[in-house]
């Protein structure tokens, strides 16, 4: 339940703050002895005064409702699209979560030599899953969770291409032609690609916590 005060609170409330404010003016002004001669009451002329006063509290009072009920709805819009883009993109997400993780195993061989891990298997579990490559545009809609989900989604494109490389380099046993050289030379020594995907694991994890939170 919304601990902020309602629309006739706010109105009471200013209507009450501002008679309060106008009677301590009155008491800080007012010299005692100075009144002149009690004349009968002018009814219309303080029932006239009265009403602009009110006039003016509600004038004052009304605007801030009406914005205050629209920030509001926009808040309870904004977190309803959130919800929903969640409940449409989590599993996307979790599935990824999962295939990096055998993605890292594949890429992985500690009983046979390096090149002989399988990066291509590696490569293709690492490409997005449908609902999230449609969805890739609209991450923004997923509140807090949108910039661990970006980060994380750019560093599997990268590792993609590090892992495309090792495959070339498995494949050749790390040796290219050089037609200048008319010769094998070295080729260059895959970058580390465990690193960047134990990273984009904590990305994905972390978002995945994020929206969870938000549904509950």
């Amino acid at each position: 339940m919304s601990s902020s005060p309602s629309g006739k609170d706010v109105l009471v409330l200013t209507v009450m703050a501002f008679g309060y404010g106008a009677l301590a003016a009155w008491g800080l002004c007012y010299v005692w002895g100075s009144a002149p001669a009690v004349k009968p009451i002018d009814l219309p002329a303080w029932t006239q005064a009265v009403g602009s006063i009110l006039a003016i509290a509600v004038a004052i009072a009304v605007p801030n409702v009406i914005h205050s009920r629209e920030r509001r709805d926009l808040r309870d819009d904004k977190l309803r699209r959130e919800k929903s883009f969640i409940l449409a993109v989590l599993p996307a997400v979790q599935l990824m979560l999962s295939k990096l993780r055998q993605a890292r195993w594949a890429a992985t061989d500690t009983d046979e030599p390096p090149e002989k891990a399988n990066f291509r298997y590696a490569m293709e579990l690492l490409d997005f899953p449908p609902d999230l490559k449609e969805l890739r545009l609209q991450l923004y809609e997923a509140g807090s969770a949108a910039e661990n989900l970006h980060r994380a989604l750019a560093k599997i494109l990268h590792i993609q291409m590090i892992l495309s490389y090792a495959h070339d380099f498995s494949r050749s046993d790390g040796l290219y032609w050089d037609d200048g050289a008319g010769e094998l030379l070295d080729m260059r020594k895959p970058d580390d690609y465990f690193t960047p995907i134990d990273e984009a694991t904590l990305l994905l994890e972390d978002s995945i916590a994020e929206m969870s939170a938000v549904l509950q």
